[in-house]
């Protein structure tokens, strides 16, 4: 049997980074912006994937923002090099980047519109996910600043549904209560917190 950590994904990821990166490698007099951009991108997403577990999250896409520059470099490069070839291929460069710009003008302006406040934010990313303990709890939060005590409440005990041992679940759910007028069942929740 194979060790824990050795998986089909795991194992399938590292033949592909071993193929591109070969690939890349093997094309550096002809095209050197590939192994530019690869290796940009190798080289500044090691200390973000997430083998040193840094805060709450598990993944966090603002990690791969400097990372992703290496792949749009040689993306932008090898755009250049194929639109200097020929006055069509420069014609085709200039349409697949204006309709990449608006289509991606389009999705800015979409993604922008979930980041208008919080509730926005975690209500969006309930909708897109799937037992976010997370967002229930932060969305807790945001009723409970509203004074929708009776909504944290129910975000909260969603929170802790999905996730019992969270103890700033507990917590934030005896707030609520106690907010509410429900003081056993805070005290409760309260003792499980700290238990937790």
């Amino acid at each position: 049997s194979s060790p824990a950590w050795i998986s089909w994904p795991v194992a399938g990821s590292a033949i592909a980074l071993a193929a591109v990166t070969a690939l890349v490698l093997a094309s550096w007099r002809r095209a050197p912006f590939l192994a530019f951009g690869w290796l940009w991108y190798l080289g500044t997403l090691v200390p973000v994937i997430g083998l040193v577990q840094v805060g709450q999250q598990a993944t966090a896409d603002r990690y791969t923002y400097v990372p992703l520059i290496g792949p749009f470099v040689a993306v932008a490069w090898g755009l250049g090099d194929f639109a200097s070839r020929s006055y069509a291929a420069r014609t085709v460069v200039a349409a697949v980047a204006g309709v990449s710009i608006a289509a991606l003008a389009v999705a800015t302006r979409l993604q922008a519109g979930y980041w208008a406040d919080s509730r926005s934010l975690f209500e969006h990313a309930l909708a897109v996910t799937a037992d976010n303990w997370t967002a229930h709890n932060n969305l807790g939060g945001v009723f409970s600043e509203q004074g929708k005590t009776n909504d944290a409440i129910a975000q909260f005990e969603e929170a802790i549904r999905i996730r019992p041992r969270f103890a700033e679940g507990h917590y934030n759910l005896a707030l609520a209560l106690s907010g509410n007028g429900r003081l056993p069942e805070a005290i409760d929740q309260y003792r499980e917190a700290l238990r937790l």
